[in-house]
């Protein structure tokens, strides 16, 4: 999809909860009232390569926290009045080194809920003109790859398995994208721009 037609869908009506429950772990339900949820974004920076986009993915350093080692779009919680776009772009630039000015915003995806860590992530969706030299920061991102938007669409890489939460077995979807396992908050993400390429 060019990145004009991208624009309009993301302006347009948003697929949402329809397209984060293929991804979404066990029965979760999705609170109709996030009252409480503290807000941050993350950001999908979009590059081409070899004729094709492509997107960035960072693996979380196993910090102890909460999403520690998990595969995550670069982001994190927004600073008292800043934008979703604004602190998307701060906290990447800080993550990856990606510079702000580099990047042509296209719009947003669904604001997503995470129980969890009682976050309210907004997706910011840009695209490059081709791909940075990435800087790692190494106290947050342990290291940084990329897989193309194709792959969001093949059926062969949603997968599923059984995890123990609480005791309980619970089913956790995941995206197969080379040595790693997409799941959580990032796979419905995921989910919610490939309904979009569609």
């Amino acid at each position: 999809m060019k990145p004009a037609a991208l624009r309009a869908r993301l302006a347009g009506s948003l697929p949402g909860v329809a397209a984060w429950r293929d991804m979404a772990p066990g029965n979760r339900a999705f609170p109709p009232d996030m009252a409480g949820y503290r807000d941050a974004a993350v950001l999908l920076a979009l590059f081409p390569r070899d004729g094709a986009w492509r997107l960035p993915l960072i693996v979380r350093t196993d910090d102890e926290g909460i999403h520690a080692g998990q595969v995550a779009l670069p982001g994190g919680a927004l600073e008292s009045g800043e934008s979703p776009e604004a602190g998307a772009l701060r906290e990447t630039q800080e993550e990856t080194g990606l510079a702000p000015a580099d990047t042509e915003l296209l719009g947003r995806l669904s604001p997503l809920p995470i129980p969890i860590s009682r976050f309210r992530v907004t997706p910011v969706v840009a695209t490059l003109a081709s791909e940075p030299v990435w800087r790692l920061d190494g106290r947050e991102v342990a290291s940084l790859f990329s897989i193309p938007l194709a792959a969001l669409r093949d059926g062969a890489l949603r997968c599923s398995e059984q995890r123990e939460f609480g005791g309980e077995p619970i089913a956790i979807p995941y995206f197969a994208l080379g040595d790693e396992k997409v799941w959580g908050a990032t796979a419905m993400v995921l989910a919610e721009l490939a309904a979009l390429l569609e």
